[in-house]
């Protein structure tokens, strides 16, 4: 098996424990299934943000840049939570999917601009 093989079951392994510690996390807490859905996603989110930006990992700046943004994140997804009417059963998937895609894409956005400093 190569290293880049290796290398993409271990990127798998990282993804689906990342999850899974966040699933059970959410079900020891006795998390709102909106709360649930949205720790989830946020755990995908940034998991598949730190493994797509692994060569900048040894570089000060790109902690510090994720940090902020997960913090902002958190920030406005509280807010956003508390003051829209959420259904019964939480979001509809598409509705999640397309909001974590311009948010990933903003994140992306952020994090190329602030390498090129």
């Amino acid at each position: 098996m190569s290293t880049k093989d290796q290398f993409a079951i271990w990127k798998a392994v990282a993804l689906f424990s990342a999850c899974g510690v966040a699933f059970l996390v959410s079900q020891l807490l006795h998390l709102r299934p909106e709360l649930e859905d949205a720790s989830l996603v946020t755990v995908l989110l940034f998991t598949l943000l730190i493994l797509i930006y692994r060569p900048r990992w040894k570089e000060w700046a790109f902690w510090r840049d994720l940090s902020m943004t997960s913090v902002l994140h958190v920030l406005v997804a509280s807010v956003i939570l508390k003051s829209i009417p959420i259904p019964p059963h939480g979001f509809p998937l598409l509705v999640m999917g397309i909001m974590v895609l311009i948010e990933g894409s903003l994140i992306i956005i952020l994090l190329d601009k602030r390498s090129g400093e």
